[in-house]
């Protein structure tokens, strides 16, 4: 599905200006008091991460969709803390949020739309945040008895609020449909979300009672493309055994359409790591059917799948010494004698999947150059379990290939063993005698690195 998401300024009369019957919703906010205004959108799980923070006096969203839409509108309150109020706004429709004294609402002559819009905004006052990025639900940590039975708790209280709120504020047979699906999803992402913050999303988590057959439940649930469920199902699915490929292999039998794309997107995202991540990567890019998953998994994932340079991993033990393959020479050298090949000054040790890495590259580079005039060098040693990806993404970085190498067995072999190499980005000073002076050396972007650069070269 193509979503374009575009954001304009209104002009004068708000209420005189006519839309016309199309896939876009328009959502205008009067905001005369310039507020701080935090803006969530969940349309479909293709776009469901989408944030928008505005404080103008008048401004206009249109959202082009072929489906209904969901807003999470965010502000302080007087007490310094986050409000979230929810609204669903309906396909092709033309919603007004006006500032007010109680925070936004909805402004429109339709009585029975205007219950249904103030639904999320009203049950907010009683029973607290719906949800949010700031969301948290009070409960015993790392306890899943206590949170499951909170959670369970809550969504009764939930379902009771909506039954009073019918009485007085009577809403569309349709809407209370979808209200009823949305509040029943949301317990399960509740639930599991709260579990991922304690700590506790792991398998001995289904060796409660409780707990299990909460998540089995979740799991019996008709496939529905709702994003609430789709959400739900994602960490869920962080509990199954086996591999990334196995887990990949059961939701494509399992589930359709944005479901299925949206959690076999989920699934590549935390296989970012893997050496499955390739082939995961190439079959999404071919049957996967939502244009906007497969161009964020293409963006960035792409250089993990297709063809690519390819060795075989030699017999050596990796407990007594460690091996490094160099990019350019497509040979494999041991450690020590990279050390004593001579010039190395400052290593940084990396990986394609590692975010902080790839931020500083552009800082040892700098360094690279301003360390060639004397004779001395830069190398880059890749974590990476993905040799394609490595070589991809380090010429993509600009590393120069004579100076990358791939350090085979990364997490156990001697040199991760002696020097502790688990956090990276990490990085190591050699002396002109070719030995390690700092195991953990300043930032490239570092003001102390310069100094501790001219000891080691004394």
């Amino acid at each position: 599905m193509k979503i374009v998401f575009i954001l304009l300024t209104v002009f004068s009369n708000l209420y005189a200006s006519e839309v016309k019957e199309s896939k876009e919703s328009t959502i205008i906010i009067i905001n005369p008091k310039e507020k701080t205004l935090n803006i969530q959108f969940r349309i479909t799980p293709e776009f469901s991460l989408g944030f928008y923070s505005t404080r103008k006096k008048y401004d206009t969203i249109h959202i082009e969709s072929t489906t209904s839409s969901g807003i999470v509108m965010g502000w302080l309150n007087q007490e310094n803390k986050y409000t979230y109020n929810t609204f669903l706004i309906n396909h092709g429709e033309k919603v007004v949020l006006e500032w007010g004294n109680n925070g936004l609402a909805a402004v429109t002559t339709d009585k029975i739309r205007k219950n249904e819009l103030d639904f999320f905004p009203e049950m907010q006052k009683s029973l607290g945040n719906f949800e949010g990025t700031l969301t948290y639900i009070p409960h015993k940590r790392k306890n899943a008895d206590s949170l499951l039975n909170t959670v369970l708790d809550l969504y009764s209280k939930r379902l009771y609020f909506l039954e009073e709120y019918k009485i007085t504020h009577p809403v569309s047979e349709e809407y209370e449909s979808q209200l009823r699906k949305i509040l029943k999803y949301r317990q399960y992402y509740d639930f599991l979300d709260h579990c991922q913050i304690d700590g506790i999303l792991n398998m001995e988590l289904l060796l409660n009672p409780g707990a299990k057959s909460f998540i089995d439940s979740l799991l019996s649930l008709k496939d529905d493309e709702n994003i609430y469920l789709q959400e739900a199902l994602a960490f869920a699915l962080k509990l199954e055994e086996g591999t990334y490929t196995s887990v990949y292999s059961k939701i494509k039998s399992a589930y359709t359409g944005s479901t299925r794309d949206f959690l076999l997107y989920k699934t590549i995202s935390r296989a970012y790591s893997s050496l499955e991540l390739g082939e995961l990567v190439d079959d999404y890019l071919s049957t996967a059917e939502s244009e906007v998953l497969k161009k964020y998994v293409a963006d960035e994932y792409g250089d993990y799948g297709g063809s690519g340079l390819e060795f075989t991993k030699p017999t050596y033990n990796f407990s007594k010494e460690s091996l490094l393959y160099n990019l350019k020479t497509k040979e494999f050298v041991s450690w020590d004698t990279l050390l004593k090949s001579g010039g190395i000054g400052y290593i940084d040790f990396w990986a394609t999947w590692c975010g902080g890495c790839r931020l500083n590259l552009p800082y040892t580079r700098k360094l690279a150059n301003e360390m060639s005039s004397g004779g001395g060098r830069v190398i880059y040693i890749s974590k990476d379990k993905n040799v394609k990806a490595w070589a991809k993404i380090s010429r993509k970085e600009q590393l120069p290939d004579e100076d990358s190498y791939l350090l085979l067995d990364a997490d156990v072999t001697l040199i991760s063993q002696k020097y502790h190499i688990r956090a990276i980005p990490r990085y190591m000073i050699v002396d002109r005698t070719g030995k390690i002076s700092n195991d953990s050396a300043p930032h490239p972007n570092s003001s102390l690195l310069h100094e501790e650069l001219i000891k080691a070269a004394r």
